[in-house]
């Protein structure tokens, strides 16, 4: 008798089935909740954050050098 926990190519298709369903919905929720927006905003905080830091160390340095 056939049945679908025989067959390997049913059951890789099932589990590729399923994460295709779970990648969208993945998908779905980040969209919804602006996730990926919200990780980019942040990446580009942080290399703000960056330079801000790197001239603040400039300043330092340079008032260290007048004393």
């Amino acid at each position: 008798m056939f049945t679908a926990l025989n067959s390997p190519i049913i059951f890789w298709i099932t589990i590729l089935w399923i994460i295709f369903i779970i990648y969208i919905i993945r998908d779905i929720t980040c969209w919804y909740w602006k996730i990926n927006e919200r990780i980019e905003l942040q990446k580009e905080l942080i290399e703000l954050q960056k330079l801000i830091n790197n001239q603040l160390e400039d300043i330092k340095d340079k008032l260290n050098e007048k004393i």
